[in-house]
């Protein structure tokens, strides 16, 4: 359990430099910021963090994964696996689509964005594993 344990607080790192960015995007605009994860046009965090996918619920993603992240190693830390579970399958739905609009619609590769997928395809499968068993 020590590598979903792990994994989660990698995901609280990247949501809370994810919401730092978001944050500097936001009251700086016109300033010459650019983030590390600003590599070019097509591999754009900046791109993915000023689109209008976001912000869902009226806060920014990166808030919600900070919160998220947060209350999964409170979850792991209090052995409730099966929340857990449902929690980080609600966390790989919300990845899909927001991994569909960043491939698809906006043609873009978010190195930050992508990280934070493949964490809660990990946290998932991992957590499944230990609720379920494996052979």
């Amino acid at each position: 359990m020590q590598f979903v344990m792990i994994l989660a607080f990698i995901g609280l790192i990247l949501s809370v430099y994810a919401y730092r960015v978001t944050q500097n995007l936001k009251h700086y605009p016109n300033a010459d910021y650019k983030p590390i994860c600003e590599i070019s046009n097509r591999v754009s965090c900046k791109r993915a963090f000023t689109s209008k996918e976001s912000a869902l619920f009226f806060a920014p993603n990166s808030a919600w994964g900070m919160f998220y992240y947060f209350f999964m190693i409170l979850l792991l830390e209090n052995f409730w696996y099966t929340w857990a579970l449902y929690l980080s399958g609600v966390g790989l739905a919300l990845s899909l689509y927001l991994g569909y609009i960043l491939y698809y619609k906006q043609k873009n590769f978010c190195v930050v964005c992508w990280a934070i997928h493949a964490i809660n395809l990990f946290l998932f499968v991992s957590i499944l594993f230990t609720v379920v068993g494996h052979p």
